[in-house]
């Protein structure tokens, strides 16, 4: 996608398109806002209950609560409860307490709750931060994934210089936020993946939080250093590539899957040595994925788990994005993952190992990568397994298979 191309990306399954570059702007306007609110929370009141509940036309009650820092009643409406009371547990004359807020001259009361109800309103700050976290995760993530993606960075001749400005401004905004000891630290871990969506763009606290996780051998966000990973253009890139590819593990496995369907010259960065070592981690894991059994419990007819399903398509998607080392310039890469070699040959029964066991298992193996393939009626083999059998064994109708698109959200 152009530059130009982000401001009318195409909505999923609709005609109508979406400013991504304004999508990321305001979405960080929002955030701002509903942190200061939680950050600087307003002082909690106690008041009382003063009169029957109403119902107003959508069927939903409300009431007035009297308080002595209002010279009019409060609004309370059943919405406004912290979760686990009902409005109808509370009459006219008894205490509630709620927070206070006013707007041309009215009132009304948010998170209402008993006025002794301290459990609960303790309850109701913590669920305010995983409303927040689902908030960043739902409003943020795709504009960041998607503007950023293919190497694109703001420092880009074609990038619009007002949004480079703006974009600029916001992630220095989101970089102090990491430094605000009133931020919760599940708000600033989805901070800090958004900034490792930046790749080049990303700010020093990302990038110390992205290489020390490469330093202590404790990959705690593979899709973040994925992500962060973007063209390997800069010194640190480079260094974190060289890392992970000198010595790759199931974790860089993991690294690898989002970074190659992230950047489409990513594969060019492997020497032919990185690539061995690679494959043999990548086979090695193909392995351990063919002999854990659902549930652990050795019953290959058991449902497999979430984790396992994600680790296996992690898998077959780098070595799908492996096998364009079959274009390289260099005749010793693009010999490395043809049809006769006996690492090709290795991993094609390895993959057809996973197809029965999914097969068997009846999971459904969700893959970021969509590909257009022609499968036959009588097969029932997921799209990602029956694409890598035709590629790894040289099959000639592995010529007319496209992909559609990659996501970069396991949520989708």
């Amino acid at each position: 996608m152009t530059w130009s191309d982000l401001r009318r990306a195409p909505k999923p399954g609709s005609e109508e398109t979406s400013d991504l570059l304004d999508w990321a702007v305001s979405a960080i306007d929002r955030l701002d806002r509903s942190l200061s609110i939680h950050i600087h929370p307003r002082k909690r009141i106690v008041g009382e209950i003063a009169g029957y509940w109403h119902e107003d036309r959508n069927g939903n009650h409300f009431t007035f609560a009297r308080c002595n820092q209002t010279d009019t009643d409060v609004f309370i409406h059943e919405n406004d409860f912290v979760k686990g009371l009902d409005y109808d547990s509370f009459q006219e004359g008894d205490e509630v307490s709620f927070e206070l807020w006013e707007r041309e001259g009215r009132y009304s009361g948010s998170k209402v709750a008993g006025s002794r109800d301290e459990e609960r309103i303790r309850r109701s700050a913590d669920n305010d931060i995983e409303d927040l976290v689902w908030s960043i995760h739902k409003s943020l993530y795709v504009p960041f994934i998607q503007i950023w993606r293919d190497g694109r960075s703001t420092t880009d001749s074609k990038c619009p210089r007002e949004f480079a400005d703006l974009a600029k401004r916001k992630i220095t905004y989101l970089a102090d936020l990491l430094n605000q000891a009133k931020v919760p630290q599940p708000v600033k871990d989805e901070i800090l993946f958004l900034l490792a969506c930046l790749h080049k763009d990303t700010t020093d606290e990302c990038v110390q939080w992205i290489t020390e996780q490469s330093e202590n051998g404790n990959l705690r966000n593979p899709r973040a250093v994925g992500l962060a990973l973007g063209d390997v253009s800069e010194e640190w890139q480079q260094n974190l590539f060289s890392s992970l590819a000198s010595r790759p593990n199931s974790s860089t496995i993991s690294v690898f899957a989002y970074a190659i369907w992230r950047e489409r010259h990513f594969v060019e960065r492997f020497s032919i040595s990185q690539l061995l070592e690679t494959l043999n981690a990548l086979s090695k894991r193909l392995a351990r994925i063919n002999t854990v059994k659902a549930n652990g419990d050795g019953n290959s007819d058991n449902r497999i788990d979430k984790y396992w399903i994600r680790a296996t398509a992690e898998t077959l998607e780098l070595l799908l994005g492996l096998l364009r080392t079959r274009a390289s310039t260099d005749p010793e890469i693009r010999m490395l993952l043809q049809p006769h070699q006996r690492i090709t040959k290795k991993l094609a029964d390895q993959v057809e190992r996973v197809t029965e066991v999914v097969a068997q298992s009846k999971v459904f193996l969700f893959s970021r990568v969509q590909l257009n393939i022609q499968i036959p009626d009588t097969e029932r083999t997921p799209d990602l397994l029956y694409a890598l059998r035709l590629y790894l064994t040289g099959d000639d109708g592995a010529n007319a298979i496209h992909i559609t698109s990659v996501s970069d959200n396991d949520d989708d």
